[in-house]
């Protein structure tokens, strides 16, 4: 089965942001692009929370946000926070 629809790029709470922490947990403070939003690759979209360090998170490729977790959400590293959907060719 082919598609022309471009693969959405998953967006990971990166395991580097864990390297100095005692605990393996980060807390999603708040989303700076709504759901559906355009997002520019190197865009801010997202803060997290790890061990009383805030960590703005970057858009990998740029694209619509979606499917994105709830901001409060307590996260792992390598969790999913969001898909960027790229532009359909």
């Amino acid at each position: 089965m082919s598609s022309s629809a471009a693969e959405a790029t998953s967006l990971r709470l990166d395991e580097a942001l864990f390297e100095n922490s005692l605990e393996q947990e980060a807390i999603l403070l708040a989303w700076l692009a709504s759901g559906g939003a355009w997002v520019e690759k190197g865009q801010h979209v997202t803060e997290v929370l790890v061990e009383d360090v805030r960590h703005e998170i970057l858009a990998p490729v740029s694209g619509r946000l979606v499917d994105r977790v709830p901001t409060c959400s307590v996260l792992e590293p390598g969790d999913e926070l969001c898909r960027v959907v790229p532009p359909a060719d």
